[in-house]
């Protein structure tokens, strides 16, 4: 609590919060962004503003720990006919070269892979983790189909099963993807008994999706800064981890 005759209350702070604006552009058009602006307040303005922020941010850890609690206990508990699947889509890799001349930057020359990370859980079979690559940069529910396809054929026997993704609209949790899960999804498994998608709570790390695709990236920016290979088409970037 701040207490007003200490002489610190109205001593001034700053903060940094992302917003949403509105440019309009050389065609005259409106086009959304998201910024980060930094604010200047007081000190007791700060806390009345924790203070507002504080309720929904316990919510939001509530449902946070008790995902996190949820999904532990179900990966603990498979039986031998169970699968999860946990996804997400990576952060596009842009394509790498030890030299560069400088049109290189500028523009579109400098083109981007896709990447969508898997780790899959089976009852009695361990777990594995798979990545699926693509020059397409779609990240719409044909594109998450296209990329579960392949994984999901390979366990079709399985009676149970879990995927597990965040709850991007524009990704896993629209009515695209429902059809999907419907009429694509679940007629790939004859014996099954039970499906389930479940959405994580948003602005939190995904686990091991993310420590997956950070390994990835991590290990082709080494092979690049010892020149060792340049990254620059989908082959390559296999390439890096067929050597190893």
């Amino acid at each position: 609590m701040i207490d007003n005759d200490s002489g610190h209350s109205e001593d001034m702070l700053y903060y940094d919060t992302w917003e949403n604006i509105t440019e309009v552009g050389r065609d005259n058009k409106e086009y959304n962004r998201v910024v980060k602006n930094r604010k200047e307040c007081t000190v007791v303005e700060l806390v009345d503003l924790f203070f507002d922020l504080l309720p929904d941010n316990k919510i939001h850890k509530g449902k946070e720990t008790h995902q996190f609690k949820a999904m532990t206990a179900l990966k603990e508990n498979l039986a031998a006919e169970d699968l999860v699947i946990h996804c997400d889509f990576s952060e596009n890799y842009a394509r790498k070269y030890f030299r560069e001349i400088p049109s290189c930057h500028f523009g579109g020359n400098r083109k981007q892979i896709m990447l969508h990370t898997v780790k899959v859980y089976i009852g009695a079979g361990g777990s594995s983790s798979i990545v699926t690559l693509s020059p397409d940069l779609r990240h719409d529910a044909v594109a998450v189909w296209s990329h579960l396809r392949p994984i999901l054929m390979e366990f079709t026997n399985m009676k149970k099963v879990h995927i597990i993704s965040d709850l991007t609209s524009s990704q896993y949790r629209n009515k695209s993807m429902c059809q999907i899960m419907i009429k694509k999804i679940i007629p790939l498994f004859p014996n099954l008994e039970s499906f389930s998608w479940h959405y994580l709570e948003s602005g939190y790390g995904k686990g091991a999706p993310d420590g997956l695709r950070g390994a990835l990236k991590r290990t082709c920016d080494r092979v690049v800064a010892r020149n060792i290979q340049d990254v620059r088409t989908l082959k390559n970037f296999t390439t890096v981890f067929e050597k190893m």
